[in-house]
């Protein structure tokens, strides 16, 4: 595998497939695009985007010319060059300009696609770090385009004033307090009068010193050594409260240790982890296992 390959210089693009199409106006901003090389015999003699599809054994066509892999399958196609005894090869990963290139134009088409969605969408649902927990309705953003403590990403994707309701699940534990004040600021900017923010976070006051032992920064729980705060039902609330919104508190525990639960309408935002929905959760409503600090925020008008 080679280490470096001089700008404007010859390449073959190993891939042709649509990784490879996305990258190629990239790399042809530093390269001299000649041709893509692709392991399926049935794309060979074809083209693709212009350009001719090869296999990697077309050795005439490789003696003055690099290859930059395009694929998902690197690993498999590196050894495949390298028992060929091809050197000439590099992973598009490493190269730093051209990988930055990329995401940068990448992130840049989802914005313009969710902002694109967002104009026919009514009412607007935005579902924010929470990908994976997603709601029938919701528009389904990811950090990689909507980090919500950027506000050029928000104004990228969103008008302020327009969205109905924000949905986040287990998201705020994972910012600092001072990462949290300014994703939950952007959140009221962005949101309509009217407009309701619905958060989960583990809940510092639960009953159970497992449960707290499993949550906390820094704990034995899957993801735990990303949190950044353990929030109570007070600290969550002011919180909220000090950005403007109204908050209405749907699943919680108090300094006591007491459980308080209230109905939760799904129309915003089916919450996962809480007391009716975790699958682990006993039926026995004084011994639950797992629950979460739910609370509804909504932006009122002065």
């Amino acid at each position: 595998m080679t280490s470096n390959i001089p700008l404007n210089s010859p390449v073959f693009l190993y891939g042709a497939s649509k990784k490879g199409i996305e990258y190629l106006p990239i790399i042809q901003k530093r390269y001299k695009v000649i041709g893509f090389l692709d392991g399926n015999s049935k794309k060979h003699g074809t083209e693709l985007c212009g350009f001719n599809i090869s296999g990697p054994h077309s050795s005439q066509l490789l003696n003055k010319s690099s290859i930059i892999i395009t694929s998902t399958f690197e690993a498999e196609i590196s050894e495949t060059l390298e028992s060929m005894g091809i050197r000439n090869f590099v992973s598009v990963h490493a190269l730093p300009d051209i990988e930055r290139m990329y995401l940068k134009e990448k992130k840049k088409s989802q914005q313009k696609d969710i902002s694109k969605r967002a104009a026919t969408r009514s009412p607007l649902l935005v579902s924010v770090g929470s990908e994976g927990l997603a709601n029938r309705g919701w528009l389904i953003t990811e950090q990689s385009f909507l980090d919500i403590t950027q506000s050029d990403d928000w104004s990228a994707c969103f008008s302020p004033n327009s969205i109905d309701a924000i949905f986040a699940e287990h998201v705020w534990e994972h910012m600092t307090t001072t990462q949290a004040k300014v994703a939950t600021k952007l959140c009221f900017r962005y949101l309509k009068y009217g407009g309701r923010l619905r958060l989960a976070v583990p809940d510092g006051y639960h009953e159970s010193d497992s449960y707290i032992e499993r949550v906390k920064p820094g704990g034995y729980g899957n993801g735990s050594d990303d949190h950044k705060v353990l929030y109570n039902y007070q600290s969550f609330s002011s919180l909220l409260e000090d950005v403007g919104f109204k908050v209405e508190l749907l699943e919680y525990y108090d300094e006591n240790r007491n459980l308080h639960t209230a109905t939760i309408s799904e129309n915003f935002g089916a919450i996962r982890r809480s007391v009716y929905n975790y699958p682990d959760n006993h039926t026995d409503k004084l011994n639950y296992d797992y629950s979460s600090l739910i609370i509804d925020a909504f932006k009122c008008p002065n």
